[in-house]
């Protein structure tokens, strides 16, 4: 169930906490594949504050135990896990990842298939890439949080003020 044999990957990341100035260009071993995770080739990444947070947060950052930054993609399957069946190899992906674990700013990148979605044929893998974290967080801070209910009955003549709309997460609630 692959379509590449690759036993490392290319990153950027840090071994230090600081600045632009401590990224670096890292080989890191491919990590194991669970059950349903997914292997896919990255063609697109987006920044994100949560990129820097890593980066400045790195304190437990070493040479022997990198942080790599970068949480939303855009790529192609290339291997899947022992129990995947939403996925076949060759699909165009994209996703938010897991803090949790090594981020994307890589060559090929390891991911739970539960949380990715086929990317929409029509639209790049930049733009893509582009969208999924700024996405679930408007869609968190207005249904999770605020409670806006789904159904389109229960929000007749209801309004909503959005206030700093000019960014990602505000342009996207409108």
């Amino acid at each position: 169930h692959k379509m590449v044999d690759v036993s490392s990957i290319k990153a950027i990341g840090v071994t230090q906490a600081g600045g632009i100035e401590v990224l670096k260009e890292l080989t890191i071993p491919k990590p194991k594949l669970e059950d349903y995770d997914i292997f896919v080739q990255i063609k697109a990444n987006a920044l994100n504050p949560v990129d820097y947070k890593v980066r400045r947060g790195a304190n437990e950052a070493s040479e022997s135990n990198p942080k790599i930054p970068g949480y939303d993609a855009s790529g192609v399957v290339v291997e899947l896990g022992a129990k995947v069946t939403n996925f076949k190899l060759g699909d165009e992906v994209f996703y938010a990842g897991n803090i949790r674990k090594p981020g994307n700013y890589a060559d090929y990148h390891v991911i739970d298939s539960r949380i990715v979605g086929k990317k929409p044929t029509k639209m790049s893998h930049a733009d893509a890439a582009g969208i999924p974290l700024v996405f679930l967080t408007a869609y968190e801070g207005m249904i999770d949080r605020m409670g806006i209910p789904l159904d389109k009955e229960a929000n007749k003549d209801k309004s909503i003020l959005i206030v700093p709309g000019a960014g990602g997460v505000g342009s996207i609630a409108i």
